[in-house]
């Protein structure tokens, strides 16, 4: 059941628009591997909308695996 759930999730639509991207005032860091089901280009839109956000794309890792990285390197 949790495996159909997730991945119901996973294709539905984000709720969140570009004001409210727009509109975060916290320090934000975007995760997504490389062969995420997030495309990293979708995900760029969303650093670009984030103010001062910071992206960590995670070579030879997908949205699962992400539970198990221990450490990464970030860039804006």
């Amino acid at each position: 059941m949790f495996a159909s759930e997730g991945i119901a999730v996973a294709h539905a639509p984000l709720t969140w628009s570009a004001d409210d991207l727009r509109g975060l005032a916290v320090p934000t860091l975007l995760v997504v591997g490389d062969t995420d089901f997030l495309r990293v280009e979708h995900v760029a839109e969303m650093l670009n909308l984030i103010p001062d956000a910071r992206l960590a794309v995670l070579t030879a890792t997908t949205h699962v695996s992400l539970c198990g990285v221990r450490r990464c390197s970030c860039r804006r």
